[in-house]
């Protein structure tokens, strides 16, 4: 408990009490009367001798109710509050949510100097662990504070401390991001850091700590958690149920394989208000608006199922030969901004060069003689490997090998390959030939099976290998893996395990598109997904020159960092946390001025987008309704105390009338 203003309730006080105890000492003066007798004056008399001057007091149920209505008075003045924070003694774990809705400015009362709810949220918190650690006549002990961030991740800002200073500045380092929300590693961090071992080794819980929750309860694993029998949790509730937003939820850009230069955008918008939303959505490249939509686009309200709520938004193809950012917004403002736009980095119309390497492969070579290539060259063996340079295999965009296995004493430098049968790299491990192969499962949404279904392919002869974790398996036979995609130091390898003449494959359509899909995306070193397809909690990665120097990224908040990439040719960059364009620039030998490379990441999440906040969290079995936000986080208990002050006033004046109707 806490006072506002304890001078004032003490002065009232003093001001008080003591003169009403000094008027029941004071004597009556009364004017002189004689009587017959003093019989029917007992009261009379008993009435002098207690207000004699100097005389103990005598017990008088007025004099307490006066004495009880002062007092509640004082207090009242004083404005005693209770404490709200959190529990004292024990341990407590804050759980801050900073994901992407968390940046909403609902609560702010005016947007020239906006706050978000995350800042709120920390307000709040902070607020609460200054009560905690105030002390004074009411306190108790601190006990243990743990401060967790979780968005998309969870990351412990301050393990268990009673430090103040430690666990204030930890909330104060709790940065904004624009990840979508999970609490399930954040809750597993909380009951990590109270689990202890016995003599044994085993492990067992000690108490739980107090959970101290700090979100809008937009949380996309909620339904996935469940609180144990013996742990708590205090949902503080953040945001308004008038919250207002409409966002890109999906944004794609294509080039057409007959004409390169021309581009077609994709793109999807929803709200999060229950109710429904219109608004102009437009096109721009390179921050000039090409396009907007004839009418206002209208998005379904909440109320309708999801399935209908995205509406489709495309335009027409335009040109654009060169790189570029593309970005699709909606023309409005609300109260989440950083959804209101998408943006996508194109890469420059280009065509592939391409070497096959082999001394076979008539089908792969005509295949190949009908894309449309820049250059297409046939390589043998030796020739390959006499190409290699110490920057790696760079002379050709993708190298097709067919039944290649390094030479003695050689590895595979870094590059672009499809592979087909052979061991081109030492972590492709084989086993034995297998025979009569089909395919049992593939990864679909893959690019290289874009148009592509193996459901028909019956492989004659294979060599079943086994791979390690730093391969991605896109299609398996039950005798093992039929296609693996590898991207370490540099060496970017779609590999096929078998010939394609010891399969019915090359008299299938899905060949036919199987190899440009390959071509394509090994080509752009995954630009078309990586530039594309970034969200926050990705990490971006793809190609650059191996020669580069004094590389730099900058951020869209504009900062810049120095990078070093681990691998020659190689930029990896991660996780990303907020949403936007980025540009890396470096500086090549033989190229004058700055290079540089665009890449986006964007929100595009309609449940990050619902940004009402929700009232009750279901966690398992268990229902916690979340607290109204209020960064004085204390409860007023004046108002109660001049309620009982009053109920009081009216006893006292029942009991006295009763006495003087006597």
């Amino acid at each position: 408990m806490t006072w506002l203003t304890p001078m004032a309730g003490l002065f009232l006080a003093l001001a008080t009490i003591p003169p009403l105890v000094a008027l029941y000492f004071l004597k009556l003066r009364r004017l002189p009367k004689p009587i017959a007798s003093t019989l029917l004056w007992r009261r009379s008399l008993e009435d002098i001798r207690a207000n004699a001057p100097f005389q103990r007091l005598r017990m008088n149920l007025l004099l307490l109710l006066q004495l009880a209505i002062l007092a509640l008075l004082a207090f009242a003045i004083a404005q005693p509050q209770v404490d709200a924070g959190l529990t004292r003694g024990g341990k407590t774990v804050i759980l801050i949510d900073n994901s992407a809705s968390m940046n909403a400015i609902d609560m702010s009362e005016t947007r020239e100097k906006p706050k978000t709810r995350l800042e709120f949220a920390k307000e709040l918190a902070k607020t609460k662990v200054e009560k905690l650690f105030a002390g004074g006549l009411f306190g108790g002990g601190s006990g243990d504070v743990m401060v967790i961030a979780f968005a998309d991740r969870a990351e412990v800002k301050c393990p268990f401390s009673n430090s103040r200073a430690q666990i204030l500045a930890a909330i104060d380092d709790i940065e904004p991001t624009d990840a979508t929300t999970s609490i399930g590693e954040a809750l597993a961090l909380a009951r990590a850091f109270t689990t202890t071992t016995d003599s044994k080794g085993e492990f067992q819980m000690s108490t739980p700590a107090a959970l101290e929750l700090f979100s809008d309860g937009n949380i996309d694993d909620l339904t996935e958690q469940s609180l144990r029998k013996d742990e708590s949790l205090r949902y503080n509730m953040l945001g308004l149920p008038t919250a207002n937003n409409a966002g890109v939820v999906a944004i794609a850009a294509e080039r057409s394989p007959e004409a390169p230069d021309k581009i077609q955008v994709f793109s999807a918008v929803a709200t999060g208000n229950a109710e429904e939303v219109s608004s102009d959505v437009q096109l721009a490249v390179n921050g000039t608006v090409v396009a907007i939509t004839p009418e206002p686009i209208t998005m379904p309200g909440t109320t309708v199922p999801a399935s209908e709520r995205r509406k489709q938004v495309i335009y027409k193809p335009f040109s654009q030969p060169r790189d570029a950012v593309i970005e699709v917004s909606l023309a409005r403002e609300d109260d989440l901004a950083i959804d209101n736009a998408a943006a996508i980095a194109i890469a420059p119309a280009k065509r592939v060069r391409v070497a096959l390497v082999g001394s076979q492969g008539f089908v792969l070579r005509s295949l190949l003689e009908g894309m449309a290539l820049e250059g297409l060259v046939r390589m043998s063996v030796e020739e390959f490997e006499a190409s290699w340079t110490s920057l790696g295999a760079d002379a050709y965009d993708v190298y097709v090998l067919q039944d290649y296995t390094p030479s003695e004493g050689k590895k595979l430098p870094p590059g672009r390959y499809l592979s087909f049968a052979g061991r081109p790299i030492d972590a492709i491990t084989p086993v034995e030939k297998k025979e009569r192969l089909r395919v049992k499962s593939t990864v679909d949404d893959h690019p290289v099976f874009r148009f592509v279904t193996l459901d028909d392919l019956v492989v004659s002869e294979a060599e079943s290998i086994v791979v390690d974790r730093s391969f991605d398996v896109l299609a398996e036979a039950a005798e093992g893996p039929l296609v693996v995609a590898y991207d370490q130091g540099g060496v970017r390898l779609l590999h096929v395990t078998f010939d394609p003449l010891n399969s019915n494959w090359p008299f299938l359509r899905s060949f036919v598109n199987f190899v440009p899909n390959a071509i394509e995306w090994l080509s752009a070193s995954g630009e078309a997904l990586a530039l594309n397809g970034l969200q926050p909690g990705d990490t971006a990665s793809f190609r650059i020159p191996a020669d580069a120097k004094n590389i730099e990224l900058e951020l869209p908040d504009g900062t810049k960092s120095s990078i070093a990439p681990r691998e020659p040719g190689q930029f990896a960059w991660g996780p990303i946390r907020r949403a936007g364009i980025y540009t890396l620039r470096w500086d090549e030998a033989d190229r004058e001025g700055r290079q540089e490379k665009r890449f986006t990441a964007n929100l595009l999440s309609d449940k990050e987008g619902q940004i009402r906040p929700v009232e009750k969290l279901v966690l398992g079995e268990r229902e916690v309704a979340g607290m109204g936000a209020s960064v004085n986080a204390r409860s007023s208990l004046w108002p109660l105390l001049l309620g009982v002050a009053l109920l009081v006033v009216m006893l006292e004046w029942w009991i006295y009338q009763r006495r003087a109707g006597v």
